[in-house]
């Protein structure tokens, strides 16, 4: 979690960087794509880890942004910067809930008494299951085996049964 705060520091930089220089505006299909538009929508990316809230809120098309995810490797390595970094955030934010709890007011008669602090134990439990997959991971039986030989003998019984009742059925 110390790399978030130098993948942040580095993300606002390049923000920076994007809205001070002129960054080539991008055409695909007359979508334009100039570096203020992706300043915004990097920067609303990163806060709420939404690509379509986002994108509409800095007025970029979703397939625009797609496109240049595909289609440009500066832009592709940009966005996969600020994926990365909203991910973070929502780690952190579930680390906190689960293990630091969030205070929740408590009323009493409806007049505020007090706050008590809740843990989300469900994130506490997926923060394990993925930091420890070892010992909290899902557990898979893969031992399990198939007789194939056995299956062929039963199946060719199972069929001469069927064919020698028929054949009982038509002699009656």
């Amino acid at each position: 979690m110390e790399n978030q705060g130098k993948d942040k520091s580095a993300l606002e930089r390049l923000l920076q960087v994007l809205q001070d220089k002129e960054y080539p505006v991008k055409r695909w299909k007359g979508r334009a794509l100039t570096g203020r538009k992706l300043a915004i929508f990097l920067d609303l990316y990163v806060q709420t880890g939404n690509l379509s809230k986002a994108a509409k809120k800095a007025k970029i098309d979703r397939g625009t942004l797609y496109f240049y995810v595909k289609h440009d490797p500066e832009f592709a390595a940009i966005f996969d910067a600020a994926r990365a970094i909203a991910l973070l955030e929502l780690e952190t934010e579930a680390f906190r809930r689960a293990v630091h709890g969030v205070l929740e007011p408590v009323y009493q008669r409806g007049e505020l008494a007090g706050h008590i602090r809740k843990y989300d134990s469900s994130l506490l439990m997926f923060l394990m299951k993925n930091l420890m997959k070892d010992r909290f991971g899902e557990k898979v039986d893969i031992t399990q085996h198939h007789d194939f030989v056995n299956a062929r003998e039963e199946v060719e019984k199972a069929l001469k049964r069927i064919v020698g009742r028929r054949r009982n059925e038509d002699d009656e």
